[in-house]
């Protein structure tokens, strides 16, 4: 029934006042006594250094499992090559000298005075 509705409503609203203002209550209460101020402060600090590095290694780790970057080649991939990626991806291309790795290190990390070749 319509009414109903409305009642539960104002029953949560007035619930909700209720709760707030006992909660307001209760920080007012601890803020103002030394002792419980203290404790109060103390369980916070306690849940700081001990809770938030649990739930910071907890949260790496899923986001580490997450982050798994194996893909799964489809059944009519030929062997050995990945599909290609979707979009406008400039395409593979060869090295325009080939693909020897000798020659690539020729290329690369031959520093004259520091490699073992004379400049």
């Amino acid at each position: 029934m319509p009414g109903d509705l409305v009642k539960e409503d104002t029953a949560r609203t007035v619930a909700n006042v209720v709760v707030g203002a006992a909660a307001l209550g209760a920080a007012v209460v601890i803020l103002r006594t030394p002792r419980l101020r203290r404790l109060a402060f103390g369980l916070a600090r306690t849940v700081m250094v001990s809770g938030l590095p649990a739930w910071l290694a907890r949260e790496v780790r899923e986001a580490w499992t997450a982050s798994d970057s194996r893909v799964s080649l489809p059944v009519d991939a030929p062997a050995g090559r990945a599909p290609e990626p979707p979009g406008d991806a400039f395409p593979a291309q060869a090295h325009p000298r080939g693909a020897d790795p000798a020659e690539f290190s020729r290329e690369n990390l031959d520093i004259p005075g520091v490699t073992s070749r004379p400049a």
